[in-house]
């Protein structure tokens, strides 16, 4: 929203302009000016125009102090006729605002709705705890594809720490001893998986070790 007035504030003095959305781009500047005769106060920075924004919330503005007839106070100027013409800026009428307030109670009920089919699908995943979760871990201890491929990661991790702590890698190199802790952490895991010990064990969980091997190759 754009706003303006030329003297004292009140309701036939302020002029109002908002800017229409566009697909393309946002209109996002926080820019307040207040002046008197002499002086301008100008604040820019995070704070939205609300009362959280400008009381309570943790935000970072800047607020810059000129005479009137300054250079700068100039060059401002020329920003704000910039902003207050721009191609998307309308005059904001009692339709613009009965349409934005219908559209957004339209938004407000679709996100209602959004949240409860999402808590309706959270309360019917499976909550694997206690017994249940011992049992999805002895049916992965049991299924021999599975196994056969902990037992092959574990090699690659043995493999790996055997190339860091090899010429290969040497003490001055500085990744060794952040790679040499990913590659005991993963082995960790691996043994905890197959000793009963529940543990996440995925692609993902090992990271650094997966780009520090395409370095060993």
């Amino acid at each position: 929203m754009l706003m303006g007035t030329s003297g004292s504030v009140d309701e036939q003095s302020l002029a109002r302009r908002v800017v229409e959305q566009s697909n393309t781009s946002t209109f996002h500047p926080k820019y307040y000016r207040f002046q008197d005769a002499a002086t301008v106060w100008m604040m820019t920075g995070s704070a939205n125009l609300t009362a959280a924004g400008l009381e309570s919330n943790i935000e970072v503005s800047v607020i810059v102090e000129d005479s009137t007839s300054s250079p700068l106070v100039r060059e401002i100027s020329k920003v704000e006729n910039g902003l207050w013409n721009n191609p998307r800026a309308v005059v904001l009428t009692e339709e613009r605002i009965g349409r934005y307030a219908a559209q957004s109670e339209a938004a407000r009920k679709k996100m209602e709705a959004a949240e409860a089919e999402l808590q309706r699908e959270f309360e019917e995943l499976p909550k694997l705890e206690g017994p249940q979760l011992m049992s999805e871990l002895q049916a992965y201890q049991a299924d021999v594809r599975e196994q056969a491929d902990l037992s092959k990661r574990k090699d690659n991790y043995q493999t790996a720490l055997h190339l860091i702590n090899s010429e290969l890698l040497n003490e001055a190199n500085p990744r060794k001893s952040s790679l040499t802790q990913c590659i005991n952490a993963s082995l960790a895991k691996a043994e905890a998986t197959s000793c009963g010990i529940p543990a996440v064990f995925t692609e993902a969980s090992r990271p650094c070790c997966s780009s520090g091997r395409r370095s060993w190759q």
